[in-house]
């Protein structure tokens, strides 16, 4: 075996140990059946505002392009419509992958107070 793989190994060994070493300390077991639920609504806003801000991030890449292709376009000799074109539909298809994730994340949402609620509801 040569140095780099044995290397390769001994970095996977000290990964994989870490993360089961650390992980109970990290996420450790609730105390009672409350924090169950109030760990499951504390997921369920950090997801929301993950995916929130994804979308967000898409909205904002889209009016830059957007932006930026009326910019171009102000120039319209050195720059050819067909780059125009497809720099606007770029925009589009941003928002569109946008508005998909703030759906997702409205779908995410209920499932998760679905989830809680059944949660809630075996720990009664």
């Amino acid at each position: 075996m040569n140095l780099r793989l044995k290397g390769a190994y001994l970095y996977a060994l000290i990964t994989g140990l870490s993360i089961l070493v650390y992980t109970p300390t990290a996420f450790p077991a609730p105390r009672n059946c409350q924090n169950i639920t109030e760990e499951l609504q504390m997921m369920k806003r950090a997801q929301n505002q993950i995916i929130l801000s994804l979308a967000n991030n898409h909205d904002m890449f889209a009016t830059q392009l957007s932006d930026l292709s009326f910019e171009l376009s102000l120039y319209k000799k050195s720059v050819p419509q067909k780059a125009l074109i497809a720099m606007e539909k770029s925009a589009q298809a941003y928002r569109t992958r946008g508005t998909k994730a703030t759906q997702t994340a409205q779908d995410l949402e209920d499932s998760t107070d679905e989830l809680i609620k059944k949660v809630q509801g075996c720990l009664k």
